[in-house]
This record gives structure tokens, C-alpha cells and sequence, in this order.
């Protein structure tokens, strides 16, 4: 217990906080539930009485099953114990973000529960909850800081039996022949399988150089046509056996996406964790990023996760960043040092190109995580599909034919209103075409503007979502080194509608986009190789 009471001496200020000891997990296929009974422990410097108290999961308050001797005792004790029963429906699921906090909320006041089942980070979770009517699982897991939290997601592939049994053998067969191997594999992988972004750029860089060692996970049905022999064989099938056992034995992972995603988003695989947990001195991932993080602020609540400070020491991460200005950036809010930065350019950008007569206006906010699940179920109730219904209605007649709606996966379904396209092929193919990008503050703008396109920023929501992204929020880009022009009004976004796709780039545009963006040599893979065997992470 000695972890959680170290926790608490920090927490001095507040008058009670709740932990969870010895919880129970089991699902109930007959009445459709997941149920969780465990021991509560309060900890109290005031008469408490947990009558008082109201169980929310996320923002929903939900029903909390109390055995104490103490449910209405108002006598001062420093500590208290009680038997709860957490019960979830499925029919509740529905009302749930992605992942919801389980507290213990008095008036204003929230206190977060604490699974005290572990005094170090496990990854336990429950037993899943299956709706298959429409495809989601629930289950309860311990959050990387030990907090407890019910999680709400389509089912994956990971899910399956047939899956699980892959890993386990990839991981047996794995450990005894890392015992003995000096040169690990390198393994390369992106989110879903897919074969795109900037690590597939610098995993054909690597294989053309000549480096060993080199695989790169991905669905082989997303490989591009006619692709090259050279590199297929270096190729691992997303799922396979190969898969987890190069994982279970590499200790260098590169790819815009983290480690828990070289096999699937949001996994709840213990055995992944347990491998990435051998030592922050033996395990690097170097993070490519998947676009230019001078956006939303590493000070936010809900990007936490992103700082050093607050990660568990797993392994070493080293980001991939494309100046001096976003490396600073990294260092003040991420808690970062240079010696975790590579200031190379993104390798990315060494194919963004731009086609000649590119005509096409592409609308793309940021994707917005705090309506995911309601995405999944009515996506037309979203802000997020109502700020790109609002912006197409303001594009001039006369370009209706030109536009191009790219949203989030989750919402293809959802736009299919004034014969508009939701796009179905790679992002980088779409923005080849690009004349105008209007988004509100996606890190894609840095791809479009870098290419040759027009960038128009609609900021008319942009405080509503910053108070979403939790306390702290802020947005770096500001109007003195924003690439293109802010619109806070339908009528400014007409004008600038207009002006941006029949207008070049503005100079003033450009000089701000420098100052942030560095590298324009399309040699951003050279640079970042170099740096990688410098620090000895790759080899011939």
C-alpha cells in the first residue's frame, strides 16, 4: 500500500479521497451486465458518510451498491472501509464516452477512485462485455496513473480468441531467442495495419540504404499496387504469427503511432505491457508524428498522457520534430530535453507534393474525442458534423463540385448530403489535389500549406473545444504566426473562401509558416537515419 499512500501525501489539500482494494470482475451473459465488487477505502480528515456521495462514470451518475457499517455514521475517522458493487447494463452503454473516469462525486467536489489492487501499473482490466447488436465491448481497466476507468469501443481483432492465441505463442517463442540476440529487429508499424504516413516513407529509405533488421508491420491488402518485391519481404501480416513474435523480440519501435498501437488501438493486452516494462534503458520508441504538434498545448488536461513528467518510465521516446520553435515547445510544456528531440523534419514530408491544376477544396476539422460514441451512434448530433454542414453551405455555388469532405473514419457514413464525397482513399492522395484546406486547428494544415496549398482556419468554435480539451487548454498557433486566414464569422470565412482558392500564398504566411516548419529539402529521412545511427537504434 505503500504506492497509494505516497499518492495521498501529495493530495494534502483535499478532504477525502476513495481507492478500490481487491476488486472482482464478472459478466453476467443472461442479464447482460458487468458487474465489479470490490473493498472501498476512504481516507477522511472530516465526519464523512457515503450517503452523501453519488457514483458518476465519465459525466453520467449511475447506481452504487453500498455494504458499510459507516454509509450514515458522521464520526471524524481518519480512514473507513466498505464493500461496493458496481453494476453497467448494457443498454447503458450508449450514455458512455470512449473512456470514462469512475468517481465518487460530492457536490462540486470529484474524487477519483483508485484501483489499490496492484502498487505498480499492470494493465488489469475486467472481463468484456459484448453488444454485438452494435458492435461495442465495455470493460473496466486501471489507467496508466491507477485510476480506474470504464472503457467503450468497437470490437477489434485483439478481441478474439483465435488472436489472443497468436500472441501468446509469439511472445513464448519470442523470449527464449531474445536472450541471446545482440542485434535485435527494428520493428516499423502504423495504427490499423496501414501502410502509409511517414514511418512506410522511412522504412523504404531504411531497405534501400541497406539497414537490417528492418520489418515493418501492416495489412497486406493495404499495400499499395504493384509494390515493389524489395521491400514486401521485409513485410509483416498485421495479426499474424511474425507480428507478435519480431514484436516480443524488438526493442527499437519507430512509427507516428505509440508502442500499445503496433498491434491495435486501445488493446488491453497484458502481455504487450509486460514486455514494454522490461526496462526504460533497453526499450526506444521514436515517435514520427503524424503531423506537426504546434496546435493544441501538451498543458491540457486531456494531453497529459503526452508529457514526460507524466508518464510511467516504461521505455525511452524520442520525438521527431520539425524545428527549433516546436522542440522548444516540447522542452516547456512536455517536460522534454533536447536529448529526447530529433530536429530533423518530418519524413512525411519528403513526398508531399502538390499536382499541377490541383482544384479541389477539402474540409477537415480536428477530430473531436469527447464525442466519439456519439459519433458511433448518431453522428448527425455531433458539433463535428455540424461545423462541416456549416462550412460547405458557405462555399460559393460555383465550387460546390469542388469540394471534398475528409473527416474522421467514424463519420464517412454520417456525409453523404448535397452529393458530397467522404473520402475513401489515402489523406495524402486527397491533399496531391488540394487547392484550398479549411479545418479549424488540424495539424493536416501543416501538410497542406507545405505542399503549396491555401489554409483557411475557422475558429468560431475554437472556445467551446478548448474547454473540452480539459483545464489548461490552450492553442499555440495564434493570428501573429497563423499560416493562413482566421475566420470567426460566416462572413469572414466566405471572403476568405474565395480569396484562397483563387489567390497564391501570402508571403507573410509563409515567412510565419518558417518559423515553425525549418526544413524544405525533402531530406527530412537522411536527416533522421543519421540521428538513428548515431544513437546506435539501427544497423547494416
Amino acid at each position: 500500500m505503500k504506492f497509494y499512500e505516497d499518492r495521498f501525501k501529495k493530495t494534502k489539500e483535499r478532504d477525502f479521497c476513495f481507492w478500490l482494494l481487491f476488486p472482482f470482475f464478472w459478466v453476467n451473459r443472461r442479464k447482460k451486465t458487468l458487474t465489479l465488487r470490490a473493498i472501498l477505502r476512504c481516507r477522511s480528515k472530516n465526519p464523512v458518510a457515503l450517503s452523501d456521495f453519488v457514483l458518476k462514470i465519465g459525466e453520467v451518475e449511475h447506481w452504487l451498491g453500498i455494504k458499510t457499517p459507516f454509509y450514515d455514521i458522521h464520526t471524524p475517522k481518519e480512514k473507513h472501509t466498505a464493500i461496493i458493487k458496481i453494476v453497467i447494463y448494457r443498454s447503458d452503454l450508449k450514455k458512455l464516452k470512449k473512456h470514462n473516469l469512475v468517481c465518487l462525486c460530492k457536490k462540486h467536489y470529484n474524487s477519483i477512485l483508485y484501483n489499490g489492487l496492484n502498487n505498480s501499473y499492470k494493465r488489469r482490466h475486467s472481463p468484456l462485455l459484448r453488444d454485438r447488436k452494435n458492435g461495442n465491448i465495455a470493460y473496466f481497466r486501471q489507467s496508466i496513473n491507477g485510476k480506474l476507468v470504464v472503457t467503450v469501443r468497437k470490437e477489434m481483432e485483439v478481441d478474439k480468441l483465435s488472436c489472443k492465441v497468436r500472441e501468446v505463442l509469439g511472445y513464448l517463442f519470442a523470449k527464449p531467442i531474445s536472450l541471446f540476440e545482440r542485434k535485435r529487429p527494428i520493428l516499423m508499424y502504423e495504427k490499423y495495419g496501414r501502410y502509409e504516413e511517414g514511418a512506410s516513407i522511412l522504412y523504404e529509405k531504411l531497405i534501400d540504404e541497406g539497414y537490417k533488421k528492418i520489418y515493418f508491420a501492416a495489412d497486406v491488402n493495404m499495400l499499395p499496387s504493384g509494390y515493389n518485391e524489395k521491400y514486401r519481404k521485409h513485410i509483416l501480416p498485421f495479426f499474424g504469427f511474425k507480428h507478435y513474435f519480431i514484436f516480443f523480440r524488438a526493442r527499437t519501435y519507430i512509427s507516428t503511432e505509440q508502442i500499445s498501437r503496433a498491434v491495435e488501438i486501445d488493446s488491453p493486452s497484458f502481455l504487450m505491457w509486460k514486455h514494454c516494462r522490461i526496462g526504460d534503458d533497453k526499450i526506444t520508441h521514436v515517435h514520427l508524428q503524424h503531423g506537426v504538434s504546434y496546435m493544441i498545448s501538451m498543458a491540457s488536461s486531456s494531453r497529459s498522457a503526452a508529457r514526460k513528467s507524466t508518464k510511467v518510465p516504461f521505455y525511452s521516446q524520442i520525438y521527431v520534430v520539425s524545428s527549433k520553435k516546436e522542440g522548444q515547445y516540447f522542452i516547456d510544456c512536455g517536460d522534454y530535453d533536447w536529448e529526447d528531440l530529433y530536429v530533423t523534419g518530418m519524413p512525411k514530408f519528403d513526398r508531399a507534393v502538390l499536382n499541377e491544376g490541383a482544384d479541389k477544396i477539402v474540409i477537415m476539422p480536428t477530430w473531436r474525442p469527447w464525442e466519439e460514441n456519439l459519433a458511433l451512434n448518431n453522428p448527425k448530433k455531433t458539433t463535428y458534423y455540424k461545423l462541416i454542414k456549416r462550412i460547405q453551405r458557405l462555399i460559393p455555388e460555383e465550387l460546390a463540385d469542388k469540394v471534398f469532405i475528409l473527416p474522421h473514419p467514424l463519420f464517412n457514413i454520417a456525409f453523404r448530403y448535397r452529393g458530397s464525397k467522404a473520402a475513401k482513399v489515402n489523406y495524402n492522395e486527397i491533399l496531391k489535389d488540394t487547392k484550398l484546406l479549411i479545418t479549424d486547428y488540424s495539424s493536416i494544415s501543416y501538410d497542406a500549406f507545405y505542399r503549396g496549398s491555401n489554409v483557411v482556419f475557422v475558429w468560431t468554435e475554437l472556445k467551446k473545444c478548448l474547454k473540452n480539451y480539459g483545464e489548461n487548454s490552450a492553442l499555440l498557433l495564434s493570428e501573429d504566426d497563423a499560416f493562413g486566414d482566421i475566420c470567426y464569422t460566416d462572413d469572414e470565412l466566405k471572403e476568405a473562401i474565395v480569396k484562397g482558392y483563387y489567390g497564391e500564398q501570402d508571403q507573410k504566411y509563409i515567412d510565419n509558416y518558417r518559423t515553425i516548419v525549418e526544413f524544405h529539402d525533402n531530406r527530412n529521412c537522411e536527416r533522421v537515419i543519421e540521428s538513428l545511427e548515431r544513437d546506435k537504434l539501427i544497423y547494416r
